[in-house]
């Protein structure tokens, strides 16, 4: 769903085309994480409030997540009828590195890959936890529907960036 936060700005626009990349992407980035946190939050309450079991809660939003992208990507912003959306401008394009290895020789066959740290190791072992024995988490006074609920959220948020990656590039399949 971050990618349909991102490609929201760019389609719907919610900026002008000639708009900076340098706020283009941020904003991008920034719709895409919230769009990937209120997903996340769904199965977050439901399992905080109702303990409903977020492995199948998130396996169900998978399906009305892909329902809900393939509308838009085969109906509403559809390229002439194709299966896909236009070609977002230029300015809504991720740099690659290989695109400064003309300029800069360094960068020729370099990847950047970026992590994030979930949380420091209390909250490591939080997640390890919580999920095999509530009275043990319970009992260790974590707060155990807060923390599950921000969880959920922030893998909504880190998977943005994969999502964003994917959906700005056109690729052929070959079946």
């Amino acid at each position: 769903m971050g990618a349909f936060g991102a490609a929201v700005v760019v389609l719907a626009p919610l900026l002008p085309s000639e708009t900076s990349p340098w706020i283009f992407i941020p904003v991008m980035m920034v719709v895409g994480m919230l769009m990937g946190a209120l997903w996340g939050f769904i199965p977050g309450v439901l399992k905080a409030r109702f303990q409903v079991n977020e492995i199948i809660t998130t396996l169900m939003l998978n399906y009305i997540a892909i329902l809900w992208n393939n509308f838009w990507i085969f109906n509403k912003w559809s390229d002439a009828g194709f299966q896909m959306t236009p070609t977002f401008e230029r300015n809504a394009w991720l740099p690659r590195l290989a695109d400064y290895a003309r300029e800069y020789p360094f960068f020729s066959g370099l990847t950047l890959h970026l992590g994030f740290i979930v949380g420091d190791e209390p909250r490591k072992s939080q997640v390890v936890l919580l999920p095999n024995n509530l009275e043990s988490a319970i009992g260790a006074h974590f707060p155990s529907t807060k923390f599950q609920r921000q969880i959920l959220e922030k893998a909504g948020i880190l998977s943005t960036g994969e999502d964003m990656e994917e959906s700005g590039e056109r690729q052929e399949i070959d079946l």
